[in-house]
């Protein structure tokens, strides 16, 4: 158990071997275009864009963008891993933590998941917490009760 917990520790740290750009771009090249900020007030938007690797290596990439004016360092969320017809295969829940995932209004990649099924097609993400460098965070809104 000790070693899956500093496998995995390992597993995040690489992965935030960052690409960051500004929103708007600033490699001189084509400006990167940014999904609208999510509806329900949550600071970053996450788009997948492939599954990397292959077997029990098998993990999501995301493009992370950051619509506030600092710095992410923490984030808590749940993987839904889908099929090709979309259909939900299972979910996992997630968190990574680093000096910098993301960059103040900007952008990254982000790889993500463990334990994907073989049928894994795409994995959406739901927001749970963001937490800032300056120390403050952001929580998901809880479901209303009926």
């Amino acid at each position: 158990m000790k070693r899956l917990a500093h496998f995995v520790s390992l597993l995040v740290l690489a992965a935030f071997a960052l690409s960051c750009s500004g929103k708007g771009g600033g490699g001189g090249g084509e400006k990167e275009k940014w999904p609208e900020k999510p509806a329900d007030g949550a600071p970053l938007a996450f788009e997948f864009v492939k599954l990397d690797g292959a077997g029990d290596d098998l993990r999501a990439e995301f493009k992370v963008f950051n619509f506030e004016d600092k710095p992410v360092n923490k984030v808590f969320m749940k993987l839904h891993y889908l099929d090709a017809a979309g259909k939900e295969l299972k979910d996992f829940p997630w968190s990574a933590q680093a000096p910098e995932i993301v960059g103040a209004k900007k952008s990254a990649s982000l790889k993500a998941g463990a334990f994907l099924p073989k049928e894994t097609a795409s994995v959406k993400v739901t927001l749970r917490e963001v937490a800032f460098k300056d120390g403050s965070k952001w929580e998901a809104p809880q479901p209303k009760a009926e």
